[in-house]
């Protein structure tokens, strides 16, 4: 039975089969890479969401539509965020929200939220990675300028470290927020932060 013809293409040397060898592995590689790396709709982040009818009808630094805070502690929050931009002009301002029931876009305009603003936004984080690990409850969007007082490793950490599903279950999502709020507005005044300021 004759043989199919797969390439015309002579290799008369060893090297030119190097060559034919390494570039196929190379086009099999990237082949595969980019298989790996098309968006998957299980991994698919939320749509956007844009209801400023879900908005406080006066102005506040903190919008709680969970109910993730008692009185107390939202009094206690309110409190540090105002000490923080009085001593600095930086502007923190928390969302608790259990998405999709979220003003989501609309926050920006509300707060006029610029380079000098940094959101957080805490969410249930029922939602899971792309390693299946479950999300962290603690959100962080900071601006520019903010972003240069203190290194990444901090921002980094703080969420890792309070934001992560087995601190919350432990110590509750109020707590989570609370010790949050207090690390960011101590540590964007101390500036000398690269962790925590206090022991979890």
């Amino acid at each position: 039975k004759p043989f199919k013809l797969v390439s015309t293409k002579l290799l008369s040397t060893n090297k030119e089969i190097n060559e034919e060898i390494i570039k196929n592995m190379k086009s099999l590689l990237l082949s595969s890479l980019l298989l790996v790396c098309q968006p998957s709709d299980v991994f698919a982040k939320p749509e956007g969401v844009n209801r400023p009818d879900l908005l406080p009808k006066t102005q506040t630094n903190v919008i709680d539509i969970a109910n993730f805070l008692s009185k107390g502690q939202e009094k206690k929050v309110l409190s540090s965020i105002e000490s923080l931009q009085s001593a600095t002009g930086y502007k923190l301002r928390v969302l608790c929200q259990s998405y999709p029931n979220t003003p989501g876009l609309a926050v920006k305009d509300y707060w006029n939220v610029d380079d000098n603003t940094v959101v957080l936004v805490v969410d249930k984080g029922e939602g899971f990675n792309r390693k299946g690990i479950p999300s962290n409850v603690i959100n962080l969007n900071i601006g520019k300028n903010v972003d240069l007082v203190l290194p990444s490793q901090f921002w980094t950490r703080l969420n890792n470290k309070l934001g992560n599903q087995f601190y919350v279950k432990e110590k509750g999502i109020d707590i989570a927020v609370v010790n949050t709020v207090e690390a960011i507005t101590f540590c964007l005044q101390d500036k000398q932060c690269n962790d925590i300021p206090f022991e979890l």
